[in-house]
């Protein structure tokens, strides 16, 4: 039976890989640091890379960046609609000074 391997197991070993603190390879400290069993870890090992990029894959996709080009465009935007509601709100205020506001919107 394989082992399973989380997103939280593989942060849990890279944690422990970035800290420094050991030798990846002396098993008996990446266990105590990391909190993972040695099966794990072994797994995690043995299969670095497809772990790796899994998670780089699922972080890329929620962290998708706009591009430059996308960013003014919804700036464009936001800005269009800030006017639009305030001459919504001006017309509005117009309206209710001569009376042409319908009953429910007062």
């Amino acid at each position: 039976m394989a082992t399973k391997i989380t997103k939280e197991d593989f942060q849990a070993y890279l944690k422990v890989q970035n800290s420094g603190k050991t030798n990846m390879f002396d098993l008996r400290n990446v266990v105590k640091l990391s909190g993972l069993s040695r099966e794990k870890i072994l797994e995690i090992m043995t299969n670095y890379r497809k772990y790796k990029k899994r998670w780089e894959v699922i972080e890329n996709m929620k962290q998708k960046t706009d591009s430059d080009e996308e960013q003014k465009i919804k700036y464009q935007i936001y800005r269009k609609l800030d006017r639009a509601q305030a001459l919504v709100n001006e017309i509005k205020e117009l309206m209710k000074k001569i009376n042409l506001v319908p009953s429910n919107e007062q």
